[in-house]
């Protein structure tokens, strides 16, 4: 049987020396991507919680202690190094923050991760008194374009 068109000659050992140039690239993308992966798995981490914590004590219903939050959400980290927690609460205002360093081994960098949220309860009676003050202004605009648009005589 012969073959057509032309011959391929490989040396030994080409295909080792090809893999040694890509393999060290396929790996570092590949470690870039599972860290890549762990940072915006703990920032969700910390986003909801500090998002949960603010909400509760804007409300007043602090269930747990922050410090027994932080040791909850510190379990649930990965790859984290230090984690410090902040809340400040003002009347039905509330403020809390979270700080976590994240450590890349190989490169020997520190990545930061800072949330902070906002909550606050919201005052019914005010709401519903704004909110009908906004409305009446909205008809009472409604209602005048509407007489303007009745009183051109047509062209």
């Amino acid at each position: 049987m012969k073959m057509k068109g032309k011959k391929r000659f490989y040396r030994k050992g080409s295909l080792t020396v090809e893999a040694a140039f890509i393999m060290p690239v396929t790996l570092l993308l590949l470690l870039l991507l599972i860290y890549l992966g762990l940072y915006w798995y703990n920032m969700a981490l910390c986003t909801a919680f500090c998002r949960d914590a603010a909400r509760e004590l804007a409300a007043g219903q602090q269930e747990k202690s922050l410090e027994s939050r932080k040791k909850s959400l510190q379990k649930q980290l990965i790859g984290v190094e230090k984690l410090e927690a902040e809340q400040d609460a003002r009347e039905q205002k509330a403020e809390v923050s979270v700080m976590a360093e994240m450590a890349f081994p190989f490169v020997q960098k520190t990545m930061v991760i800072y949330q902070k949220q906002r909550a606050g309860v919201l005052d019914q009676r005010g709401f519903i008194l704004k909110s009908r003050s906004l409305l009446k202004g909205l008809t009472d605009a409604v209602g005048a374009a509407e007489e303007e648009k009745d009183a051109k005589p047509p062209i």
